[in-house]
């Protein structure tokens, strides 16, 4: 599942996480601070990720995006991950001792680098303390995100509900163009369908919507454009009426 592909600098794989350094802080912390690369073959993966490793602290997606689906009772329900996130597969969830037992399935949505973040990084990077609490602090960022998927997925319209999930993720693979923001994600309609708490045949007829609409659709390499300009505040693109007259005035 794992492909080892050498090793590299942490600031080099995730800059962000020393945007607290200053320039000789970050040059020292970019030398010294090293991490394994892996790359996690194209499928999906059932449950744990093997046996993991006690020195091992957790994997940092470096590129790529993961599906994360979690499958309870007869529901199922999905996490996108992305460059910048934590995981600890080797200790999945859904083996806890809590009365709703759950059964996990990771998909490769796109090609994926992970860096092993272990003791000997942590133990190195413990120089820098802005370091590891820049690690810490993506967890809190992954929970916030989740919070929000959790919001939207209780939104009565499934139309609406999309189209704020697309302006969601657009904002950690949204690419502005001429036309639009695109979302770099070929994420299918049954996917789309997990992550808002709905049905496939739903989506789509969600989606067909939002295409006529000129807000969301889809493009010939199956990924995805949100028409229109960046709007200031996306909840005011539920109002309809406005939201076109906006895109619509844009491209004149």
């Amino acid at each position: 599942m794992l492909t080892p592909t050498g090793s590299d600098a942490l600031l080099d794989a995730d800059p962000d996480l020393g945007a607290a350094l200053d320039g000789a802080e970050f040059a020292a912390a970019r030398d010294q601070v090293r991490v394994a690369l892996l790359h996690l073959e194209e499928g999906k993966i059932r449950g744990k990720w093997g046996a993991g490793s006690p020195q091992l602290a957790g994997l940092l997606l470096v590129e790529g995006a993961l599906l994360r689906e979690v499958r309870t009772a007869r529901r199922v329900t999905a996490e996108l991950i992305g460059p910048g996130d934590m995981i600890r597969p080797f200790e999945e969830d859904g083996e806890e001792d809590v009365p709703v037992r759950a059964e996990i399935i990771w998909r490769t949505v796109l090609p994926t680098t992970l860096a092993a973040i272990d003791a000997r990084t942590l133990q190195t990077a413990a120089r820098w303390p802005a370091i590891l609490t820049a690690l810490l602090a993506r967890g809190a960022r992954r929970t916030q995100r989740l919070a929000v998927n959790f919001s939207l997925s209780h939104m009565v319209r499934i139309s609406d509900r999309l189209l704020l999930l697309f302006w969601h993720i657009g904002s950690h693979w949204g690419r502005v163009t001429r036309d639009g923001v695109v979302v770099d994600l070929p994420l299918s309609h049954a996917q789309l369908a997990l992550m808002v708490g709905s049905e496939r045949p739903s989506v789509t007829v969600a989606l067909g919507q939002l295409s006529e609409e000129g807000l969301v659709r889809r493009l010939e390499d199956r990924t995805w454009l949100l028409g229109g300009p960046v709007p200031e505040d996306v909840a005011r693109l539920l109002t309809r009426t406005t939201a076109l007259a906006a895109a619509r005035n844009e491209r004149r």
